[in-house]
């Protein structure tokens, strides 16, 4: 009698600095053994690379807000580094840092509160080679490097600059009328959290092509992209 073959189970690094949304998921996911099993977790983005090259999953669940940085700062790492497959898995609503990480190279974006049946949908697909995204989105970054190249300016600096959405515009100008105020401080008065200002942050420094806050101001001024008034 021949043996039946051992299903291999999706292997899955759950990189989260939420310990009790980590848990959870991990209860979920423990009942799909044996298709899927978690294989390690991680609350920080420094032992998120460490550990991801030492474990080998085929899937990483990726949250963006963090303590220390934007899981935005470390995709090209994990990329890099591994050949496994990124989910990211927010809370963020913010549909454009949505678009960043598809265009950084992740796999697919997930909001925390979706049904179980949808998450474990996602690692699958995500695992077969596929992309979650919805169509809206998938439409608006296809945008980025189809068609629309045409209709962008040709000048690099204005290229970028018309890259901009009016929010980001919006914080570009608040840092510059606050400009020695902390992120804490600027975030209050953009009326949203500082992980979601580090996400933007994030975002506007990738496609201006920046490094840090001072950069961005010095860029900023040089090139008038918001009135002081």
């Amino acid at each position: 009698m021949s043996e039946i073959p051992t299903q291999i189970p999706i292997k899955i690094f759950l990189v989260d600095n939420h310990r009790s949304f980590m848990d959870g998921l991990q209860m979920v996911i423990d009942t799909q053994k044996p298709r899927m099993e978690i294989i390690g977790t991680a609350t920080t983005t420094h032992e998120a690379i460490e550990m991801a090259i030492q474990l080998k999953p085929d899937v990483i669940l990726l949250d963006l807000e963090f303590d220390d940085t934007s899981g935005l700062d470390i995709l090209p790492a994990l990329l890099e580094k591994t050949k496994s497959k990124i989910l990211i898995l927010t809370g963020v609503r913010d549909s454009n840092i949505h678009e960043m990480t598809i265009m950084k190279g992740a796999h697919g974006v997930l909001f925390k509160g979706e049904s179980v049946k949808e998450i474990i949908k996602a690692i699958e697909r995500v695992h077969a080679g596929g992309t979650w995204v919805d169509n809206a989105m998938l439409g608006r970054v296809l945008g980025h490097n189809g068609k629309n190249r045409t209709t962008v300016p040709t000048d690099p600096e204005a290229r970028k600059i018309a890259s901009l959405t009016p929010r980001e515009r919006e914080i570009i100008t608040t840092l510059l009328k606050f400009e020695s105020s902390t992120n804490d401080e600027i975030a209050g008065q953009l009326c949203i959290s500082k992980h979601t200002l580090k996400n933007n942050l994030t975002v506007i420094y990738s496609k201006l092509e920046m490094k840090n806050r001072v950069q961005l101001i010095k860029y900023a001024l040089n090139h008038r992209l918001a009135s002081l008034e």
